[in-house]
């Protein structure tokens, strides 16, 4: 058996030796499978989803962003994404984890 170690900033080191063309593309599939989630998973058509793809903080990042208002004009997507407690019917409301699966699947 063998050991292997690897860098825990390999990511990053990848995305500042080949640009942000490299972390763009992977941002762009992730962008693609958010909305096409997002539109199976929110039955609501009042509550319209919106997925952008921005730069990040660092020249090499891609940002994907979810962005859905709510009635009152709020942007609710955390809660859409990990669920919330509902005060009014004594309930947690489970989030729909669209980022989460849009990223790992």
């Amino acid at each position: 058996m063998g050991f292997v170690s690897l860098n825990r900033d390999i990511g990053t080191i990848v995305a500042k030796k080949y640009g942000r063309y490299a972390t763009r593309l992977y941002g762009m599939r992730v962008a693609d499978r958010a909305k096409a989630l997002a539109d199976a998973r929110i039955k609501e058509k009042h509550h319209a989803s919106y997925v952008f793809l921005t730069g990040g903080h660092a020249p090499q990042d891609t940002r994907v962003e979810l962005s859905i208002p709510g009635r009152t004009g709020q942007d609710v997507a955390l809660q859409t994404e990990v669920g919330f407690y509902n005060v009014r019917a004594g309930r947690h409301i489970p989030g729909k984890h669209i980022l989460r699966d849009a990223i790992g699947g």
